[in-house]
């Protein structure tokens, strides 16, 4: 295939390497001529060094997306069919200089330059006075996480790998977008009507990456028109049929098996099993029984269009204490202001003592040291103690100091502290330093009974997914919580696990009345589940 080489520039506009799957496309065809280019160069503010970084033009005041960029660049475009969104990234890939044609007729430009979170985003403006314009930026790093031990990861991806080849370009994408992990999930419906986002293979022979560029992995969303969707982290194999309950082409009708059934055997292929889009999907999900049973790692509060805690908050108050986690739903909703990350958007960060490989990356998430984020960085100490961590009490409870510390260059709105899902009110310590916002609330909470303790925040409005799609968002961040236990008394509000068990009663008559089940022994086998799950929340004196 030919190149259209740019002479002196030392770079070229290649079709060659282009990938076109039904999720996305990577370099687009190269134009056939260009008489503007500009020649762009992004490092390290501290070490000089070339970045992978995000960048986003526009030219003559209006938004330039070329339709190719050099090697030493990335184009990605991501489309979701059924909703027609389509959107574009440019990245470079820290080679060096890349070449971005410009318009014949630019004149003037802005460009904005960003690394995931833990970089201040950097827009400069420059002029077009000839053939080739040079362009160096250099960013400023303003949080370091990895060498505090915390590790970035988009869990929610549903894009094409279909060749292992490509898997330089994705690790290239989610290193300039700032992670460290990625987690790409087949699914079947919805967008398109049979598999999508489909992967070359499953479990170790599907992963890809190093302790340096960062790992990505295969893994399933599994769905249910009635159950709901759950996130099938890692297993070695896919897990058929991927949807049921009517759901995507061929369809299985039934509601069967059990979603529960499915995390049990995900985790028994190595996988880590959650309730994806916080319970919120599904004409009845059934993400509360399966964590009542204990068939979920996880609750999936955050995607870039939602923010969903009422169940989470529920299951924390019934002593079923699960970490958070978040991802984006690409190709869902791809739109980003010019500060944000694509891949990433929202994202769950995990501790880990080193980079973490898959197995370390799932020990760190059971532990529950996670932070989720669209943006601020939040930080959690309970009398010393961190996110996932435990405070003990003696029998009558006492005093704890918690504070919570919001770090963001985009302007708060809010950070809270919140003691058993209610927020404890507190005056907010406001400072600026480096162009960096640090919020803090520090106090003395009294507690008296076993129960949790987080902090959760808010900040800058997601402008362009408003724009694009009317949700009104804005940026997040919570982490998990710190159990406080008083003495031997477990954490179970006795109002919450009530609700919840009316909740599971009620889920029942609506499987038994409206379940569609091949046979008896399948319908028999979904009620005996909610059963199991009403007797375990019962008193002794109930029972």
């Amino acid at each position: 295939m030919p190149l259209l080489v740019l002479s002196g520039t030392g770079d070229s506009l290649a079709r060659a390497g282009s990938e076109t799957a039904d999720t996305h496309e990577f370099t687009a065809p190269a134009p056939a001529r260009t008489v503007r280019w500009l020649a762009l160069s992004i490092v390290d503010d501290g070490s000089g060094r070339s970045l992978a970084a995000r960048f986003h033009l526009e030219v003559n005041g209006a938004e330039h997306v070329p339709d190719a960029i050099g090697p030493r660049g990335l184009r990605l475009a991501v489309r979701h069919h059924k909703k027609g969104q389509r959107s574009t990234a440019l990245y470079t890939r820290g080679e060096g200089s890349v070449i971005v044609p410009l318009p014949d007729r630019a004149r003037e430009g802005t460009i904005t330059v960003s690394r995931g979170y833990e970089y201040l985003a950097t827009r400069a403006p420059f002029v077009v006075d000839g053939p080739e314009t040079r362009l160096t930026l250099r960013l400023r790093r303003w949080l370091d996480l990895p060498a505090r031990g915390w590790y970035g990861a988009d869990a929610h991806l549903h894009f094409d790998r279909l060749d292992p080849a490509t898997d330089s370009d994705w690790l290239t994408a989610t290193e300039a977008d700032g992670l460290s992990h990625g987690h790409f999930l087949t699914l079947k419906g919805g967008n398109l009507p049979g598999l999508w986002a489909r992967q070359y293979a499953h479990g170790p022979a599907g992963q890809a990456g190093t302790a340096v560029t960062g790992w990505i992995r295969p893994g399933t969303e599994y769905r249910d028109r009635l159950q709901g969707h759950i996130s099938l982290l890692g297993p070695t194999e896919r897990i058929d049929p991927v949807s049921t309950g009517g759901l995507g082409d061929p369809p299985v009708a039934e509601n069967f098996p059990p979603l529960h059934d499915v995390m049990v055997r995900s985790r028994s292929l190595g996988g880590l099993t959650g309730i994806a889009h916080g319970n919120a999907l599904g004409r009845q999900p059934t993400g509360l029984l399966d964590a009542v049973l204990g068939a979920v790692d996880f609750v999936e509060i955050a995607n870039t269009h939602r923010l969903e805690l009422e169940a989470w908050y529920l299951l924390l108050n019934c002593g079923i204490v699960l970490p958070p986690a978040g991802g984006t739903d690409l190709p869902n909703n791809p739109f980003r202001d010019s500060w944000q990350p694509l891949l990433g958007e929202t994202r769950m960060y995990v501790k880990s003592a080193e980079p973490p490989d898959f197995a370390m990356w799932k020990q760190a998430v059971l532990s529950g040291a996670v932070v989720v984020s669209s943006g601020p960085w939040l930080e959690l100490d309970v009398a010393g103690v961190g996110p996932g961590g435990t405070v003990t009490l003696p029998p009558g409870g006492g005093d704890v100091r918690v504070t919570a510390l919001l770090e963001s260059p985009r302007p708060p709105q809010a950070v809270e502290v919140v003691h058993d899902g209610r927020v404890v009110k507190g005056r907010t310590e406001q400072r600026r330093v480096g162009g960096v916002h640090r919020w803090r609330v520090s106090r003395r909470i009294r507690v008296a009974h076993s129960g949790w303790i987080a902090a959760r925040a808010t900040g800058a409005r997601k402008a362009a997914l408003a724009e694009h799609t009317g949700i009104r968002q804005r940026a997040a961040a919570h982490t998990a919580v710190v159990r406080v236990l008083v003495g031997d008394e477990p954490i179970r509000s006795p109002a919450a696990v009530r609700q919840l068990r009316t909740e599971i009663r009620r889920l029942r008559e609506i499987y038994r009345r409206k379940g569609t089940y091949r046979n008896t022994d399948d319908r028999d086998h979904t009620l005996a589940l909610f059963d199991r799950a009403i007797v375990s929340l019962q008193t002794d004196n109930e029972r």
